[in-house]
C-alpha cells in the first residue's frame, strides 16, 4: 500500500526537478544568445544562427533571441523570415502602457 505521504514527497520532489531544469534551461539559452551576439560581431552569421536556433528550442518565449536571429536575417535579405521573427517577439512583448 502507498501511503499519501510517500506520494507527496515524490510529487514535490519531482516539481522541483522540473523547476531546477526550467531554470537550468533558461541560463543556457540566454548563454546562447549572448555568444550569438559575439558572433554576429564578428560577422560569423551561420554559427550565431546555430546558437540561437538552440536558445529557441530551450526558451522559445525569448525575445532577445527573436530579435537577435531577425537581425540576421534581415542582413541577409531574407525579409520573410525577419517579419515573423518580429511579429514572434512581439506578440510575445507585453503590451505597452
Amino acid at each position: 500500500m502507498i501511503d499519501s505521504e510517500t506520494v507527496t514527497l515524490d510529487v514535490l520532489k519531482a516539481t522541483v526537478s522540473r523547476e531546477l531544469l526550467a531554470e537550468k534551461a533558461a541560463t543556457v539559452s540566454r548563454a546562447l544568445s549572448g555568444r550569438a551576439s559575439v558572433l554576429v560581431l564578428k560577422r560569423d552569421f551561420d554559427h550565431a544562427l546555430n546558437d540561437l536556433d538552440a536558445s529557441l528550442k530551450l526558451d522559445p518565449r525569448s525575445t532577445e533571441a527573436l530579435l537577435r536571429r531577425a537581425a540576421i536575417y534581415g542582413e541577409r535579405g531574407d525579409q520573410e523570415r525577419m517579419r515573423a521573427d518580429q511579429a514572434a517577439a512581439a506578440a510575445l512583448a507585453p503590451a505597452a502602457k
